[in-house]
């Protein structure tokens, strides 16, 4: 603990955090089944393009 490698916020998490909510609001006004299917399958693919290294050189 004396090396000072602990962060004192938690920034990370809160930024983590705040898609999923944006999503649950987001996510009631579909419109109905089929657009819910078709944003789930658009978010997963939107959501995982982070864990890809799609894009990077």
């Amino acid at each position: 603990m004396g090396g000072g490698g602990l962060q004192i916020d938690n920034d990370l998490v809160e930024r983590m955090m705040k898609p999923p909510a944006v999503l649950r609001k987001n996510m009631l006004f579909v419109g109905g089944e089929q657009g819910g299917h078709r944003a789930a399958i658009l978010l997963s693919l939107v959501g995982s393009v982070p864990q890809s290294n799609f894009g990077r050189a």
